[in-house]
């Protein structure tokens, strides 16, 4: 398979256009993703009452994924992002990729970007990707026509609005292959978990694992607007899920504060959820030093024997600092506390032995 930027142009009868939103194309992670407007996460009218941050980050498609069946050659892509700022400031300082580009895959296989004009995509904020008719498009050339797997990412920080893929004119176009489970797994945190960071959207955590394990998820991490407040909690709480990953411990302040709320939270959660299996998370880095590190482990540590003093035997945790130091932590990072590729893939390797002994194979 290969990829080439600049390819002779296609006439209109040379290829179909189709909306992602319609059958037999499937999108996974978002919330109603049918409906018209920005693809978003989580019902705005909720996002609102939780707090600001969470009220304008939900409607950014973390985790988002479209997939297909087809035996065309190529896949193109149409994009068109709402008109306001979307790079965040972590991902404008340290590498924007994975928060606008998107990202394909074929038969479980990186195959290339889709990258919208850098320089307008930054300063003008709108986006239409290209014309497949004037030879200037973005075409992935996938190569002999057979039946293939495709999986396209959405950013981690872009606000989309509409998503076209352009296939061969005489191309078969099928749903995909359902994944293992019916419900998806849940993940919620702070900007790690939205992904902030990854070079490429499949990079972040969740991808790799749903990737490697054939699982379907939703991302509702975000940046710094991971609080457990009630309002979100009550919400997680309802919503239905195979297992729930609470990746929370980077947005509290400090110890202190993550104490006041991290059992809370789960309590809430549990009231409602009582068998489901649940991952709790330390956060991936020595932010603060070593004696906070130690402080916050113990604290979530503390929720684990809470519960499990009370007969929770569906409790997991997995440390941050055996991500952090599983291979080398002096690359693990884009900035002493975002992970990089690298660090999403440490996490990925230390959370899956926990979900196949959840979902065994």
């Amino acid at each position: 398979m290969s990829i080439r930027f600049q390819l002779p142009a296609l006439s209109e009868t040379d290829y179909r256009v189709f909306n992602v939103r319609c059958a037999p194309i499937r999108i996974h992670g978002l919330y109603h993703p049918e409906e018209e407007g920005v693809f978003r996460r989580m019902p705005q009218e909720v996002a609102d009452k939780v707090s600001t941050k969470v009220s304008v980050l939900c409607q950014n498609p973390a985790g988002g994924r479209i997939r297909f069946r087809t035996d065309s050659s190529f896949v193109a892509i149409k994009v068109t992002y709402e008109n306001r700022p979307y790079v965040s400031r972590v991902a404008a300082a340290i590498g924007v990729g994975g928060s606008f580009f998107f990202d394909l895959y074929a038969d479980s296989r990186f195959v290339a970007p889709f990258f919208p004009p850098l320089q307008k995509a930054v300063h003008d904020r709108v986006v239409s990707s290209f014309d497949l008719t004037d030879g200037m498009e973005q075409r992935v050339v996938l190569g002999e026509r057979k039946m293939r797997d495709i999986l396209i990412h959405f950013p981690s920080h872009a606000y989309v609005k509409n998503v076209w893929i352009a296939l061969d004119a005489d191309a078969v176009l099928e749903s995909p292959a359902p994944y293992r489970n019916e419900l998806p797994i849940v993940f919620y945190g702070s900007s790690i978990t939205q992904g902030s960071c990854a070079q490429r959207a499949g990079n972040s955590y969740e991808n790799i694992l749903s990737r490697r394990l054939n699982l379907d998820f939703c991302n509702l991490g975000f940046s710094s607007g991971c609080k457990a407040e009630e309002e979100m909690m009550r919400y997680l709480a309802d919503l239905p899920m195979s297992a729930f990953v609470y990746d929370y411990d980077h947005n509290s302040k400090d110890a202190d504060a993550l104490r006041e709320s991290h059992l809370r939270g789960l309590r809430i959660f549990r009231e409602k959820n009582p068998d489901l299996p649940v991952l709790l998370l330390s956060r991936p880095n020595l932010c603060g030093g070593e004696e906070m590190t130690k402080r916050r482990i113990e604290v979530i540590l503390d929720t684990l024997r809470y519960f499990t003093d009370r007969g929770d035997r569906n409790l997991y945790f997995v440390s941050g600092q055996d991500m952090l130091f599983r291979h080398d932590p002096e690359m693990m990072t884009a900035d002493g506390t975002h992970p990089n590729d690298f660090g999403f893939f440490c996490m990925a390797e230390a959370i899956q032995p926990v979900l196949e002994q959840i979902f065994p194979k």
